[in-house]
């Protein structure tokens, strides 16, 4: 299993684990163990069994992926997956990750979740994104430059 799969997995085993206990607020915990207080303030979906929230993305994308083009200029990406959208950007060969929406982003990727990291991952392309659901406007070759660290 990859990095970006397992942190995605404990973020998801987190929300049940918070949801079988009681806290239906939903804090996100970060690394060391530090409460995200933000996250209260946000609504929860639950979709199945599991719940979703967008912005569990931003601790995978930031230390596991990169700008896989640095040295073209920075692309904006507006990520929705079961609740509200997150902006994914390149900075200096980085990815950079904010809830919200995005600021005239290069492309919108909307779908489920799983689907969004396997079309982030490069596990699947657009096409193959696009028979599961994800729905993808503006221009889709800007998601390739969001990719795993090699």
């Amino acid at each position: 299993m990859s990095a970006p799969e397992t942190l995605c997995r404990k973020a998801a085993a987190r929300a049940r684990r918070a949801r079988l206990l009681g806290d239906d607020q939903g804090a996100a915990e970060e690394p060391g163990g530090v409460v995200d207080r933000r996250a209260h303030a946000r609504p929860q979906r639950q979709a199945g069994d599991d719940e979703w929230r967008g912005y569990w993305l931003k601790y995978p994308l930031e230390e596991l992926f990169a700008d896989a083009a640095p040295e073209q200029p920075p692309v904006s990406l507006e990520l929705h997956t079961d609740d509200g959208p997150v902006t994914v950007r390149t900075v200096d060969g980085r990815v950079r990750v904010s809830p919200g929406a995005a600021q005239d982003p290069d492309a919108v990727v909307t779908g489920r979740p799983e689907d969004v990291i396997e079309l982030l991952k490069g596990t699947i392309d657009v096409r193959g994104a696009r028979r599961r659901g994800v729905q993808v406007e503006g221009d889709a070759e800007t998601v390739a430059r969001v990719r795993p660290r090699v």
